[in-house]
């Protein structure tokens, strides 16, 4: 069947038919073809919210649009020698395709699109409870070859060897992360991005002390906006830690301005925006002044970071 004899109304209601697989091939016929596909479907198009990368445990990755999980391809390692494989011409670039293999997960490089990534740091468990994660030179491999993330969720247990502080793990934008201890991921010492949600099991609060004050100094975490640590043990003691790291207080009659953010990302299930800080603590960062509101309750360090310098921000509150 030759589609283009067709006038476009029948082309349409052709392609209306199709899945979003078959007309991701199907546009590489000709130019033409897929300047009939992009105006058809441009209502479909239109409703494809993002699309997600999913690995398995057999490391395949699926292409698929977001909430429906439908598939429109999956990437794999080229096989020397393979069969089976049918070349596409891409953006002036040579493309083998198949139909199905397997691969080490890897995500391309691509203009104007932001990647988000979900994943579990678990091994064997031990004796003890814990589980070790062993594959951390190949997951190290992963973020190298791969553009900075928009977004991780990740679920972490215990590590042979630490994230290299330098990873592309810790330049994202925004980490949401359920882990057993602070140390691995080690995002209150690396962190770069702007927004972080932290689920830790347990903690010492020397290292939320540590987080205040290399904020306060300037030398770490410039920009960050928010950070939110819940802690299911030991049991934090606000004055112990507001005193630590020499917090001030605005006047007890003043109503503390509420510091609240859009999510950078916002998963699945997830509120839109981060939970209000409404507190009368505060820190100021030596090197601009700028004010970032402590909040410490039901087990749960809230940290918001104002756009303002301290005489600013008081202004505002007052």
């Amino acid at each position: 069947m030759i589609l283009s004899k067709y006038p476009y109304v029948i082309q349409k209601e052709i392609l209306d038919n199709m899945e979003y697989s078959d007309l991701f091939m199907f546009s590489f016929v000709s130019k033409k073809m897929k300047k009939v596909i992009k105006s058809s479907q441009m209502d479909r198009f239109n409703s494809i919210s993002s699309i997600v990368y999913e690995c398995d445990r057999t490391d395949q990755s699926w292409v698929c649009i977001s909430k429906k999980w439908i598939e429109i391809m999956r990437i794999v390692k080229h096989e020397e020698g393979g069969n089976g494989y049918f070349q596409l011409n891409v953006c002036g670039k040579t493309i083998d395709f198949r139909q199905t293999s397997f691969h080490i997960p890897f995500i391309p490089k691509l203009q104007n699109v932001s990647f988000c990534v979900d994943f579990h740091l678990f091994g064997d468990r031990a004796k003890n409870g814990t589980t070790n994660f062993t594959e951390m030179e190949k997951l190290e491999k992963f973020f190298c070859s791969s553009p900075v993330l928009k977004s991780i969720k990740v679920s972490a247990g215990t590590s042979t060897a630490p994230f290299n502080p330098e990873s592309k793990f810790y330049q994202t934008e925004s980490v949401e992360s359920e882990q057993d201890t602070l140390i691995f991921p080690a995002i209150l010492s690396h962190f770069q991005g702007r927004q972080a949600f932290i689920r830790c099991h347990s903690c010492e609060i020397f290292n939320l002390i540590e987080f205040i004050n290399r904020w306060k100094s300037g030398r770490a975490l410039q920009k960050l906006e928010y950070l939110q640590i819940e802690i299911f043990e030991p049991e934090l003691r606000p004055n112990q830690i507001l005193n630590a790291v020499a917090a001030k207080q605005m006047n007890a009659t003043s109503q503390p301005a509420t510091h609240i953010v859009p999510k950078i990302y916002n998963w699945l299930y997830s509120k839109p925006n981060t939970d209000p800080i409404i507190s009368h603590a505060y820190v100021v960062r030596e090197t601009d002044s700028r004010v970032a509101s402590v909040q410490i309750q039901d087990n749960t360090l809230s940290f918001g970071v104002w756009n303002k310098t301290e005489e600013e921000f008081l202004k505002m509150v007052s």
